[in-house]
Order: structure tokens, then C-alpha cells, then sequence
């Protein structure tokens, strides 16, 4: 597993920043090789009530800052938010053209997105 540490700064609506002292982000890859998952995972530091939650994001990924803050607000709550890339590095950009949806999508084959999930789970 490979590991970034970052700190996620707080979204600029509907937070306590009592409750959210401090969330740290991490950045890593689960698994190994070619079946390697990039994820992100959130942890808060204070009021950590130790229960983890597999996030699954939207077919804008889980760099998406829409997807990213909604895991802030979670983690903000004590919750350990693991949120794990479905799309191998490829999700869905807001400014592509509606006609290229179709093609993209088939080259993102429900079992791919399952065994991602199955490796985050572990």
C-alpha cells in the first residue's frame, strides 16, 4: 500500500469546526500491480469514533471536489471515510461532450468497478 498524507482543507458550507477539528487525507493505492485501487482516505483526528465507511462515488470520481467535500462533512462526523476510484484513474470530466458518454461507459465494465469495491472492502 502507498500512502500520500495530505490535509483536506474544510468546504465552505454546512461544517462545525468544533466537530471538524482537523481531517488528514491520504492518498494511496490498495492492492498490488496491475490490480492496484487508487483511493483516498479521510480520517478525523479528534471525536474519532473508530467505525469506517466504504464511500462509492459517482461516475465523476472520487477527486471530484462535489464528491470530496461530501466525505469531508462524513469524517467531520467522527466516521472513517474510505473512498476508493471506480473509474482506473478515468472518471467521467464535466466538460466532455454528452455524446461521448456511451463510449466512455463501455470502456468501464461493471465487473472492473465490483473487483475495485472487493479489493477496498479487504
Amino acid at each position: 500500500m502507498i500512502a500520500t498524507h495530505m490535509i483536506i482543507p474544510a468546504p465552505r458550507y454546512g461544517t462545525d469546526e468544533e466537530a471538524c477539528e482537523l481531517v488528514n487525507g491520504i492518498e494511496l493505492s490498495i492492492g498490488e500491480g496491475s490490480d492496484t485501487v487508487l483511493a483516498n482516505l479521510l480520517t478525523v483526528v479528534k471525536n474519532n469514533n473508530g467505525i469506517g465507511i466504504l464511500l462509492l462515488s459517482d461516475i465523476f470520481g472520487f477527486e471530484d471536489s462535489s464528491t470530496r467535500d461530501f466525505a469531508y462533512l462524513i469524517a467531520c462526523n467522527g466516521y472513517n471515510i474510505l473512498l476508493p476510484g471506480l473509474f482506473n484513474g478515468d472518471p467521467w470530466q464535466k466538460e466532455r461532450p454528452m455524446g461521448s458518454f456511451e463510449p466512455w461507459l463501455a470502456t468501464h465494465d461493471q465487473s472492473t468497478r465490483n473487483y475495485y469495491i472487493r479489493t477496498s472492502i479487504k
